[in-house]
């Protein structure tokens, strides 16, 4: 996911290019060649679209784009921007991490 987050947020890459996510993928130590293979099947399509659906229910899933965070935290982005720094202020209440963590929200 680093890479993929690099690609399109600091080097802004075409995240939505098979010819880009096999580079990312060969970058990250994977064999470009079966990652474009796979990406250009339709390989684990139809589970792709079931685990998309039953996560759309799971969370009412209403929009997109649609954030998820720690499992617990749900809203879209579309809402105004003072409620998206409302939320991430509160959630830093619950989970302050010490210097040595470093940013980590898994916990």
């Amino acid at each position: 996911m680093e890479g993929i987050f690099k690609a399109y947020f600091e080097e802004a890459r075409n995240i939505g290019s098979v010819k880009v996510l096999a580079d990312i993928a060969e970058e990250a130590g994977m064999p470009e060649d079966v990652t474009r293979s796979y990406l250009e099947s339709d390989e684990d399509v139809d589970a792709t679209f079931k685990e998309a659906k039953n996560l759309a229910a799971t969370y009412r899933c209403s929009g997109v784009p649609f954030f998820i965070v720690n499992s617990k935290y749900v809203w879209l982005s579309l809402q105004i921007l003072s409620l998206h720094i409302f939320y991430m202020k509160i959630l830093s209440i619950f989970r302050r991490p010490t210097l040595q963590e470093g940013l980590n929200f898994d916990n």
